[in-house]
């Protein structure tokens, strides 16, 4: 029983002596790591290929198409001389297109304006016809500042008026003047010897008025006053002028 027992154990040894070979053969070492170079580095392109005589038949093959199919200088110069005189004409077609357009576009810009100009011509004649009498009115506002404004600057207007209107009437008889208060000192202190020298005046009979406006004269006569004041002569005028109009719309 104890030798069994005993070959038993040499055996069970045996087995692990065995199995730690086995194991200990599947281990790698570093003692059986050998460091090999990297690859060297290959530009990138077409790998070269051992091809046997059929492959290289078909190789010859292939570039004797690529060779027949490739175009001569002639040829190369036909196509770039065709692409340039497409180029040229698809240009010239271009711009005589646009220069069509913009004859066009010119065209219809003159129109326009032509049509604008006769609007714009019709309209100042609308307004020019509706605006008649407020353009009346301001011509004559303005002409009145304008002769007040020449009389506050000419002391002498008030004379000049009544010598005009004096020649007007023809009884001179027991006429009475009636002017400004300013004239009124201005042509007996200031100047006396005016008055002396207007014909018809050597038995009328002159007084200041305050209703008179600067310049102006009002004479009464044995036959009716004769109003020369700046007013009323303004008030004729305008009253003529706004007859012309009525009868030009009539």
């Amino acid at each position: 029983m104890r030798q069994k027992n005993w070959s038993r154990r040499v055996e069970s040894s045996s087995c692990e002596v065995k199995e730690e070979i086995s194991l200990s053969e599947r281990v790698i070492k570093a003692d059986h790591i050998t460091w090999v170079a990297p690859p060297k580095h290959r530009s990138v392109g077409f790998s070269r290929l051992m091809l046997g005589n059929e492959e290289k038949g078909r190789t010859i093959e292939i570039n004797n198409s690529i060779a027949k199919h490739t175009p001569s200088d002639d040829q190369e110069k036909k196509m770039k001389a065709a692409v340039m005189e497409a180029y040229a004409k698809g240009f010239s077609e271009g711009m005589e297109k646009g220069k069509t357009l913009e004859r066009i576009n010119l065209h219809s810009t003159i129109e326009t304006m032509t049509s604008s100009f006769k609007e714009i011509s019709r309209l100042k004649a609308v307004i020019i016809e509706n605006s008649e009498d407020e353009i009346v009115k301001l011509a004559f506002s303005i002409a009145e500042k304008i002769l007040h404004r020449e009389i506050s600057t000419n002391a002498d207007v008030g004379l000049h008026i009544l010598k005009n209107t004096i020649k007007e009437i023809t009884d001179r008889e027991r006429l009475k003047i009636l002017m400004n208060p300013a004239d009124y000192r201005h042509l007996t202190e200031v100047n006396p010897e005016a008055m002396s020298s207007i014909e018809g005046l050597r038995n009328a009979e002159i007084e200041a008025d305050d209703a008179i406006g600067p310049g102006g004269i009002v004479i009464e006569t044995l036959f009716g006053e004769v109003d020369a004041r700046i007013e009323s002569q303004l008030d004729e005028v305008r009253e003529a002028l706004t007859k012309v109009n009525d009868n030009d719309a009539c």
